[in-house]
């Protein structure tokens, strides 16, 4: 079920096993009684600006738990771009690509700090299986383009205004390779004639953090995120 307030997620929900929902539109007066309507298990994401205090008190009285701060970058990709950015590559991105299994766990192992990681509620290691699915959908999916750089990649997705990293992760850190990944999307973009290369990180997660900022991202924005739990949530092994 969808609401005014609430809109499943299918992808997500099919990797969680449950359902999982984001909150869309911000009404308090409609909020509880969807939330009630609910099936169990379930878990709502509510991303709020980190500068909206209010909304965030009003989630907290109604069960939702805060998870973390996410920050949003943007990258202008209206210029030239650095002068090195040959040294990333060539080639046209790949639309799709099957890792093993023992692969996908390093690279789940290695996107250890996110809200999933983050969130107490789930149990154990659950959050490394759901890495594991979220990278092995991204890589499959025929919509989201991606770049490699030995066995370190990034997946990105071009939307009307931006190209959207949706997950970078490096396996070989301090050999250039993420910063050779992130000037291929970017040239990528510059070439679809795209404006902005957007992502999104956890500020708990200060390597990313200020990985991005010396790529010449800038924070655009910073979000607080909720999560409610209806019921246990425990995605199947």
């Amino acid at each position: 079920m969808s609401g005014d307030c609430l809109v499943r997620q299918e992808t997500d929900s099919g990797i969680l096993g449950a359902g999982f929902y984001r909150l869309e539109r911000w009404a308090p007066e409609a909020l509880p009684g969807e939330m009630a309507a609910l099936p169990s298990p379930s878990l709502i994401e509510a991303r709020v600006k980190g500068e909206l205090i209010e909304p965030g008190r009003q989630l907290m009285r109604l069960g939702f738990m805060k998870i973390c701060c996410q920050a949003n970058f943007l990258m202008d990709l209206t210029g030239d771009g650095p002068a090195d950015a040959d040294a990333a590559g060539t080639g046209e991105p790949e639309t799709a690509r099957r890792l093993g299994r023992d692969l996908l766990t390093r690279h789940a192992a290695n996107l250890s700090v996110s809200q999933f990681s983050l969130d107490p509620l789930l149990p154990g290691d659950c959050w490394l299986e759901l890495h594991r699915r979220f990278i092995g959908h991204a890589l499959e999916s025929e919509r989201i383009l991606k770049f490699f750089c030995g066995d370190s990649f990034i997946c990105f997705s071009l939307f009307p205004d931006r190209v959207f990293i949706e997950q970078l992760s490096v396996l070989t850190p301090r050999q250039g390779h993420g910063s050779a990944l992130v000037a291929r999307a970017a040239r990528w973009g510059r070439a679809m004639g795209l404006p902005l290369l957007e992502v999104c990180t956890e500020c708990d997660n200060e390597a990313a953090f200020h990985f991005y900022l010396n790529q010449g991202f800038r924070p655009a924005a910073f979000f607080n995120v909720f999560h409610f739990h209806k019921g246990r949530v425990a995605p199947p092994a």
